[in-house]
C-alpha cells in the first residue's frame, strides 16, 4: 500500500511539474512581442477576504513567422480570425495565492456580467511584480497572496459581430465576481466601390487623354466596427486579342503608359514617387496583395492613404498612348485594392477589378 502511495505521489508531482513548465512557456513565448501600456485596477468585495483584480488593458497580438506574438497596431477595437486578445491579470488573495479558484474571461453579445462563453485564464508563477500605475498602495509583491494570470482569447471564423470582454476572479468560498469589459468586433466584413465611368475619348496614336474623376469609397459594411482601409493600386499590361491590333509594334498595351493621380482630402498623390510633371503617378504591377508594396499605395503621404467607413478619395487617370497604335484593348488589368489598416498578416484585403475601355482609332 506504502509503494502504490508513493508511486502516486510521484506521478502527480511530476504531472504537476509539467503543467506548470508548459503554461510558463506558453506564457513567456507571447510576453516576448506584446507588452501592454495600460492598466485597468478594479477592487472585488467588502470582506477582508475578498481577492482583488487588476488587469492590464487588452492588447490585439498575432503569431509571426516563428510563432513569436507581435503587437497589432491598429485604430479600433476589431479583430480578424487566429488574432488573440490577450492581457494580464494581477490578483492578491487574502486567503492565498493558490486558494484562487478560477480567473477567466467571458465573451458575450450582451454587457451582462458573468454570462457567455468562458475562457480560463493561465497562472504565470515567473512574474512577480506589482503592476505599474496601480490605484491602491498594496506595498510590495507577497509570495503568499500574490500572482499574475495570462488571460487569452482566440478569435476564429465562426465569431461575427460586436462581442464584450469581461473578466472574473473567485476564491475558495466563491467571493470575487466579475467585472468590467471591452467590446471588440469580430471578422467585420470589409467593402469598397469605384463611382464613375472609366473611359477615354478620341484616343489616337501619339495622343495623351484623361479619364474623369472616379469615387473610391469605403463603404459602410458593418458601420459600428470604425474599420478603416488603406488603398493600393496595381495592374498588368493591356491586351488586344484581335491579329490586327498593333501599339507600337504588338498587340500590347503597357501599363507604363497609364498613371493616375488621386486626392483625399488634403492629401494627394503629388508627393508619390516617380511623379510625373502633371503631379501623375505610375502604376506597379501585381495581381495578389502579398506582392505589393508601398510604392502600390495610392497616397504615400502619412495618413493621407486610409479611408474612414463611408469616406471617399477620388482618383483619375492619363493614359499617354505610344505611336503607332491601332486596337481595342478592353482586358481586366487594372487593379484597386482595400487592406485594413494595421500591421496583421490575417486581416483581410479586398480587389476591385476595373477595365477602362481603350479603343486607339
Amino acid at each position: 500500500m506504502r509503494k502504490q502511495a508513493f508511486l502516486i505521489l510521484v506521478f502527480l508531482t511530476v504531472f504537476l511539474f509539467i503543467s506548470i513548465s508548459y503554461a510558463e512557456k506558453e506564457i513567456q513565448e507571447i510576453e516576448q512581442g506584446a507588452s501592454p501600456t495600460t492598466q485597468t485596477y478594479n477592487s472585488i468585495g467588502g470582506s477582508a477576504t475578498d481577492p482583488y483584480l487588476y488587469l492590464q488593458e487588452p492588447i490585439l497580438v498575432y503569431p509571426d513567422s516563428k510563432g513569436k506574438y507581435q503587437e497589432i497596431k491598429r485604430d479600433g477595437n476589431y479583430i480578424f480570425t487566429d488574432e488573440k486578445i490577450v492581457t494580464d491579470a494581477f490578483v492578491r488573495n487574502p486567503l492565498g495565492k493558490f486558494d484562487t479558484k478560477r480567473v477567466w474571461v467571458t465573451m458575450n453579445v450582451e454587457p451582462v456580467p458573468g454570462e457567455g462563453m468562458e475562457i480560463v485564464c493561465i497562472p504565470n508563477l515567473k512574474k512577480k511584480t506589482i503592476p505599474k500605475g496601480i490605484h491602491l498602495d498594496v506595498g510590495k509583491f507577497n509570495k503568499n497572496t500574490d500572482m499574475w494570470y495570462r488571460c487569452e482569447l482566440t478569435a476564429n471564423e465562426s465569431m461575427y459581430g460586436k462581442y464584450w470582454i469581461g473578466y472574473g476572479v473567485l476564491n475558495s468560498k466563491d467571493e470575487g465576481g466579475f467585472f468590467g469589459s471591452w467590446d471588440y468586433f469580430f471578422n467585420p466584413i470589409i467593402s469598397m466601390s469605384l463611382d464613375g465611368v472609366f473611359t477615354f475619348e478620341n484616343v489616337t496614336h501619339g495622343s495623351v487623354v484623361y479619364s474623369d474623376a472616379l469615387l473610391l469609397r469605403n463603404e459602410e459594411a458593418d458601420l459600428s466596427s470604425g474599420i478603416k482601409l488603406d488603398m493600393y493600386i496595381s495592374g498588368a499590361d493591356f491586351y488586344d486579342p484581335s491579329s490586327g491590333a498593333k501599339c507600337p509594334i504588338s498587340n500590347k498595351l503597357e501599363l507604363k503608359n497609364l498613371r493616375y493621380s488621386a486626392a483625399n482630402g488634403a492629401y494627394t498623390s503629388g508627393k508619390n514617387k516617380g511623379v510625373d510633371k502633371e503631379g501623375y503617378s505610375p502604376i506597379n504591377y501585381g495581381s495578389d496583395f502579398s506582392t505589393l508594396t508601398e510604392k502600390n499605395k495610392i497616397i504615400q503621404q502619412k495618413n493621407g492613404n486610409s479611408l474612414d467607413i463611408g469616406q471617399e478619395m477620388s482618383i483619375k487617370f492619363k493614359l499617354n498612348v505610344p505611336s503607332p497604335c491601332q486596337g481595342h484593348f478592353d482586358s481586366y488589368s487594372l487593379y484597386i485594392w482595400g487592406k485594413v489598416s494595421d500591421n496583421s498578416p490575417f486581416s483581410p484585403s479586398l480587389r476591385l477589378d476595373i477595365s477602362p475601355e481603350i479603343t486607339v482609332a
